[in-house]
């Protein structure tokens, strides 16, 4: 089940990229384009 969360924050810019499954796409990126 997917929860919504509402969070007030005053002067703190931010991205947050995880999809609905929880996967967070920073990692993803960084695997997909590490040097072994």
């Amino acid at each position: 089940p997917e929860a919504i969360r509402r969070i007030k924050v005053k002067d703190f810019p931010c991205i947050v990229i995880n999809d609905m499954y929880g996967g967070d796409l920073y990692q993803e990126g960084k695997k997909k384009y590490q040097k072994d």
